[in-house]
């Protein structure tokens, strides 16, 4: 399938590593023209560059000011052919950083997590964000914010896939052995109240019915 990127400038920020490198190669691959920006990893971006072709150029530059920052979006503001994307919770190779998802994921594996709250989270694989960015250049409109990300799935269910690929177990209810959070609570209680047995803790799991 065309998707009309063949020689087209395609500047990629963040490119020695993660997202940024994922995306670079997926440009090059529909034949774009591929700028890879970094900040300090220069055998990282040149690896990168290697993969997408004699055409490809580094470009090193600190994006960390805040004024830096926004140019994209004074670009979009300016009347440029500029689309956003933004990913959820991206997760896979090349994530040199630990951002919260890769460091929560390994808090698990390396047994550093004795316990979890349980809620909703998207995830989405770095592979699929680079998709999506040739997607959002290819048919975005320019001047929108497109956000990428996977199926909904609680906490509970990525740990219990987790532990099925590393054998590493997860916290589970001491009381019943199941992979859920264990615990009581009591609404406006003293502490008085417990000791006196005047009022009983209710278990965690009915608090989200009584909120």
């Amino acid at each position: 399938m065309d998707t009309g990127l063949s020689g087209k400038l395609v500047l990629v920020t963040g490119a020695s590593g993660g997202i940024g490198a994922a995306c670079a190669r997926a440009f090059a691959g529909e034949g774009a023209r591929v700028v890879l920006h970094y900040h300090r990893g220069r055998e990282r971006a040149e690896a990168v560059a290697a993969d997408c072709g004699a055409g490809a150029v580094l470009a090193q530059a600190d994006l960390t000011r805040e004024d830096e920052a926004d140019r994209p979006f004074a670009a979009a503001r300016a009347g440029m052919p500029v689309v956003i994307v933004s990913p959820t919770l991206p997760i896979g190779p090349g994530d040199r950083h630990l951002t919260p998802p890769t460091r929560m994921i390994l808090d698990f594996v390396n047994g550093t997590t004795p316990a979890f709250m349980d809620f909703e989270l998207n995830m989405i694989h770095v592979h699929d964000v680079a998709l999506g960015h040739v997607r959002a250049a290819e048919v975005g409109m320019p001047g929108q914010r497109y956000v990428l990300g996977g199926g909904y799935r609680r906490l509970s269910e990525v740990l219990l896939l987790i532990q099925e690929i590393t054998g590493v177990a997860m916290p589970r209810n001491a009381s019943t052995g199941e992979p859920e959070l264990e615990g009581d609570y009591l609404i406006k209680a003293q502490g008085e109240d417990v000791v006196a047995g005047i009022r009983l803790t209710q278990p965690l799991h009915e608090l989200k019915q009584a909120m």
